[in-house]
């Protein structure tokens, strides 16, 4: 099994070299007025989130900016882990994982699969795993699969 993660201008140019593979793409809830990311074809399954790139409740300038945040939680990590199980059970060999920027939340949903799971996360540039979205879908990963 293999985890490729890309940035949102890049998913629709993501073709992985296995035949069954699915999509996981994560948008920020204040790009909603950009609609969602435009994925390559193919996939046998999209699982579409929108939460923000925090890993802690914000203060006053940020919600000044961007308003209320949607905050990764324990039930979008549930839905990623039945994502996952429900795509493993159709064979499915490969994940490709997009955020805005390729680094942070795809980050830590390709290192909580590859940690379950032990899938081998596809070589590119460096990824910063947001520390909430690990821990929770490893959470919620361990608690499906096991």
């Amino acid at each position: 099994m293999i985890v490729y993660v890309t940035d949102r201008i890049h998913a629709r140019l993501l073709y992985p070299a296995q035949s069954k593979w699915a999509w996981i793409s994560i948008s920020s809830t204040y790009g909603r007025n950009t609609g969602p990311a435009e994925l390559s074809e193919g996939a046998r399954a999209t699982l579409r989130l929108w939460f923000d790139d925090l890993d802690r409740a914000p203060g006053p300038n940020y919600r000044a900016v961007y308003g209320d945040p949607t905050l990764f939680d324990g039930m979008l990590a549930d839905l990623v882990a039945r994502f996952v199980v429900d795509t493993l059970d159709q064979g499915v060999e490969a994940w490709c994982i997009h955020c805005d920027a390729g680094i942070s939340r795809s980050g830590g949903v390709a290192v909580a699969l590859a940690d379950v799971t032990g899938a081998h996360i596809a070589p590119r540039h460096t990824l910063t795993p947001n520390a909430l979205v690990r821990a929770l879908t490893t959470r919620a990963l361990w608690s499906r699969l096991s």
